[in-house]
């Protein structure tokens, strides 16, 4: 019995093809820890923002400053990064 050439050329075609099963489960692992890190962060940052929000609302409800205890030049509001001041 003689075998096919083109059979054996085909199924060493397929083997090459096919990477090793470490390396698939080495990618999912890798894919599933960053999807993992990733919603962490995400939890965190919705916290980040609560505590923002809160913060806003807290100082929302702080009585206004009287006109007298507003800056009146630019140097009162302690801006020494201005453009041109020496």
């Amino acid at each position: 019995m003689r075998r096919s050439l083109s059979r054996a050329v085909r199924s060493r075609g397929r083997m090459n093809a096919r990477p090793a099963s470490w390396l698939v489960w080495l990618g999912v692992v890798v894919a599933m820890a960053a999807t993992a890190r990733l919603g962490l962060w995400q939890l965190d940052r919705a916290a980040q923002k609560t505590a923002i929000g809160q913060a806003w609302r807290e100082r929302a409800q702080l009585e206004p400053l009287p006109g007298s205890q507003l800056p009146r030049e630019p140097a009162d509001r302690g801006n020494t990064a201005c453009i041109g001041a020496s």
